[in-house]
């Protein structure tokens, strides 16, 4: 699994990691933040993946498309790389 972010004008490889207590979490993330500045933390929600995009113009809504994911990457995991 691979994770990326845009920094000081070049893309910088990260990773995905789970934690499963509090302890774990603040450990990994303290490790994150030396390789990236601003980690992202998600809960993991097992279920179905559904997204909504929408596309606003001077904060109105112009168009609204909504989504079932057919399949997730890695599978069952339901994270994007």
């Amino acid at each position: 699994m691979r994770s990326r972010q845009f920094l000081e004008g070049a893309w910088r490889e990260g990773s995905v990691a789970y934690a499963h207590t509090p302890e774990e979490l603040i450990a990994k993330y303290q490790a994150a933040s030396r390789a990236i500045p601003s980690p992202l933390v998600q809960e993991k929600i097992a279920g179905e993946g559904r997204g909504v995009f929408l596309l606003m113009w001077q904060g109105e809504v112009k168009a609204a498309f909504c989504h079932r994911r057919l399949r997730e990457k890695p599978l069952g995991e339901g994270l994007a790389c």
